[in-house]
């Protein structure tokens, strides 16, 4: 099935399942990521919310998707080094994104209350607004150009 051709509008002829859904990840994570790069004080503003509920939601937003990000590796399947989803993918690599930016995310292992092994995900909320932002930016930029690139190979 990875080398089955499709003949679905949009693609040509000779696109593989393997190229739809890396192409479908990288849909879904531009998506991902326009709405981290763009969730800030303006558009707030035109829903209603300003100063710290507008901090309230943008950083909500942004721990949301590191969570997602975390959470999407139970999709991940080692045995034949795939993803089960397309969107977890996405999500998996807006967190590794927001991981290589400089003092925004950072995972630890820890104990949990329970005694059991544990992982805490800090979010430095000061560095969303600079680091986070033009890493999400930058990556935005390339995950672009690379789509257009394969879309005229």
């Amino acid at each position: 099935m990875r080398n089955a051709e499709l003949n679905v509008s949009g693609y040509s002829s000779v696109s593989t399942v393997t190229s739809c859904s890396t192409w479908l990840t990288s849909e879904i994570c531009s998506h991902g990521m326009c709405a981290a790069y763009l969730l800030f004080f303006a558009f707030c503003r035109v829903f209603g919310h300003s100063g710290d509920d507008a901090k309230k939601i943008i950083y909500s937003n942004w721990l949301n998707m590191v969570r997602a990000g975390l959470l999407g590796l139970e999709f991940y399947s080692p045995d034949t080094n795939s993803w089960r989803q397309a969107h977890m993918q996405a999500r998996y690599v807006i967190l590794r994104v927001l991981l290589e930016a400089d003092g925004v995310v950072s995972i630890s292992e820890r104990t949990g209350t329970d005694g059991e092994p544990d992982l805490l995900i800090s979010l430095n909320e000061e560095n969303i607004y600079t680091n986070g932002r033009k890493a999400i930016a930058d990556f935005l930029l390339k995950l672009q150009v690379l789509l257009v690139i394969e879309m005229w190979r």
